[in-house]
């Protein structure tokens, strides 16, 4: 996502003068009329007064309605007319030149100075101190630091993924804050058309773009306007303007923060004496704020600033310029983050208000990107994975041992090493080898083993994971695998406590992520997201000998606490619940079965549960209410594929190994 983000200034403020209202329009015999201020109305100009501004019922971009016809009947094709002032229907005045008259109506279209004024002298001077927010979003307030600057504090949320802002691990907020300093000083001066403009602007941009969850979202949004009171200067009508949008670009696997101080500074002047000239100097300087990123994706944040002040209608002198900030994160990279940021700026000069015998002036003055920040290059322990195939068997068996799935961020999975201990008496039964080869084992005597295995990177550090085994006598097992789609049972079951005591009860029975989360705040308020489960054990005949039984769920959990490994509790539900209609305050009671360490952080994996004694219980005729997962770890956040989800190989899974 690489939108450039605008910041257009254009400043026009004229020296001010009284005029006389006249009631009617008149037009005088000679060339010129009287001047106005140091502007020279030409002989077909007519300006329409405060009073009879009045009577205007309609304005479009192509024609003016007077209430009755006492203005249009003094007005003819070829006239160039223009507004002694504004009114609240008409903000910021009117130069137009006529194309037809029919009755009360004078049909037109906007006209520049050169049309109407034969001659003038302006100068101009314009801070952006005086802007005042018109519309937008809710999180954004303006005030006046100085004579010639102005702040915006930005805390906008802008998109929440289920519209329910009360849930807030699924939004992207924006956080920060604008500064405008400085002015634009210069003048028009014609005939021989001649334009000078000053820039001397210095904007800080201080950003934060904050991702609380997992999010996929990069729609252009509409921040605010804001408008400064229009200036009337030797008759002419200047309104200052200030407009904010943001493109952001996010793809994000769970929460993200990333924020960047950016100050520019502007010095330069345009000139325009039958060709264009542009001289000055141009400064930035991108300073990082520390990046939070709990797995990979992609958080980019474009602002786009207009500031700009319109003759009469049309906007004439401006600056463009495109900050933005950009993190790309991939886990299994190293860096395994880099932060970017850009900035991409021009001036311009828009002839249109101005003159039809001048030409557009653009002038490019800054297009850069640039690392500024990515995580520190340091070694982190290898990720011990292994699979036994088959995954249960009898003393007949001969079991075959793989550790090819193993990674590490630093060294290549070909000078990885391992070693196994298929017991899991702590007794080492191989020495180290490399973890491409594959090895084999048979057990002599019936009974669940806890086989190990131990990984070493190239830097000397370990890691040890464990995996239960059944081994049975050479009887006949028989083996059911229950893996249900849409027509599971599962549902997310959440509460939330608001710092007022007040409480809500929620269900999410069809959801294709069903999560577990639990946060504490000071002040009494919490959040709490529960899930349950439950399979149809139908297919089993009643009093089987259950040799194995084991639960898989497909997700990831992280918990916000430095030396913590998130923690996860699998519970036996104790009573009836139905998928469509469980909430929060209806959900069964429970006991728990066993804790569990996700030690793969912040890492989509397999998480494995050992529930054969609760499965035999319900093989033998008890009911079977289902399974719970929850926590009691505060800042413990988790996400588990339902059996809803598109990718159907990563639902949820019941192994059962029994005997008839």
């Amino acid at each position: 996502m690489k939108n450039t983000i605008i910041l257009f200034i254009l400043a026009v403020l004229f020296s001010s003068c009284s005029k006389e209202e006249n009631p009617v329009a008149v037009r005088p015999e000679e060339s010129h009329q009287s001047p106005i201020g140091r502007l020279y109305p030409k002989s077909n100009s007519v300006q329409i007064t405060q009073s009879q501004m009045g009577k205007i019922s309609s304005f479009t971009s192509y024609s003016i309605t007077f209430s009755d016809n006492s203005v249009a009947q003094n007005l003819k094709s070829g006239d160039v007319i223009f507004s002694e002032g504004y009114i609240s229907k008409v903000p910021r005045g009117f130069l137009r030149k006529v194309t037809s008259v029919s009755g009360n109506t004078v049909n037109c279209y906007p006209a520049s100075l050169d049309d109407a004024f034969s001659k003038g002298d302006l100068d101009f001077t314009i801070s952006p101190s005086s802007l005042q927010k018109s519309e937008g979003i809710e999180g954004i307030i303006g005030k006046s630091t100085s004579p010639e600057s102005k702040t915006f504090s930005l805390a906008c949320l802008i998109y929440d993924k289920d519209g329910n802002n009360i849930t807030v691990n699924d939004q992207l907020k924006l956080e920060g804050s604008l500064n405008i300093n400085g002015w634009i000083t210069g003048g028009i001066h014609f005939p021989s058309f001649k334009v000078n403009g000053s820039f001397n602007l210095n904007v800080e941009v201080d950003l934060n773009l904050i991702a609380t969850g997992g999010l996929s979202y990069s729609i252009k949004k509409n921040l605010f306007i804001a408008k400064g009171t229009p200036l009337i200067v030797s008759g002419v009508v200047l309104t200052p303007e200030f407009s904010v949008e943001f493109s952001p670009l996010v793809s994000v696997e769970a929460g993200a923060k990333v924020g960047i101080n950016d100050k520019i500074s502007i010095n330069h002047s345009v000139i325009f004496d039958s060709k264009w000239g542009l001289s000055g100097s141009f400064q930035n300087k991108f300073l990082a704020k520390p990046v939070e990123m709990i797995l990979g994706g992609k958080l980019k944040g474009t602002l786009s600033f207009k500031f700009s002040v319109s003759i009469y209608e049309l906007a004439g002198l401006g600056v463009n310029l495109g900050p933005y900030l950009e993190l790309q994160a991939n886990p299994f990279e190293n860096p395994w983050w880099i932060f970017y940021a850009g900035l991409g700026g021009d001036l311009f000069v828009e002839s249109k208000p101005l003159s039809f015998m001048m030409l557009r002036g653009s002038w490019n003055l800054f297009d850069a990107r640039k690392i500024i920040s990515q995580a520190q290059s340091s070694n982190k322990p290898p990720t011990a994975m292994f699979y036994i195939t088959p995954e249960y068997g009898t003393t007949e068996t001969n079991f075959q041992f793989s550790a090819k799935s193993s990674i590490d961020l630093e060294t290549p999975q070909s000078q990885l090493i391992c070693r196994w201990d298929f017991e899991g008496d702590n007794n080492w039964d191989t020495d180290y080898k490399s973890i491409n080869e594959l090895v084999f084992h048979q057990y002599s005597l019936p009974n669940y083993y806890n086989p190990k295995l131990e990984v070493k990177d190239g830097g000397g550090l370990t890691d040890t994971l464990k995996r239960i085994l059944n081994v049975s006598s050479s009887g006949t097992n028989e083996t059911l695998i229950l893996q249900p789609g849409p027509e599971g049972e599962d549902a997310e079951v959440d509460y939330i406590k608001r710092p007022d005591g007040s409480e809500s009860y929620y269900g999410f029975p069809d959801s294709s992520i069903i999560k577990v989360h639990l946060a504490i705040f000071t002040g009494g308020a919490r959040i709490e997201y529960e899930s349950l489960l439950r399979f149809n054990l139908s297919g089993i005949q009643k009093n089987s000998l259950v040799k194995s039984a084991k639960l898989k769920v497909y997700g990831f959990a992280v918990v916000n606490y430095v030396g913590q490994i998130p923690t996860i509790s699998l519970v036996k539900l104790m009573g009836e619940w139905t998928e469509s209609t469980v909430k929060w305050n209806s959900k069964p009671h429970y006991t728990k079965i066993i804790d569990k360490e996700l030690t793969h952080e912040g890492f989509p994996s397999w998480y494995e549960f050992d529930v054969s004694s609760v499965v035999q219980k319900w093989v033998n005729g008890e009911t079977n209410y289902g399974f719970g997962l929850r926590t009691d770890q505060n800042t413990f956040f988790g996400e588990i594929y339902s059996s809803d989800n598109s990718e159907s190989s990563k639902r949820p899974i019941l192994g059962i190994i029994y005997q008839k």
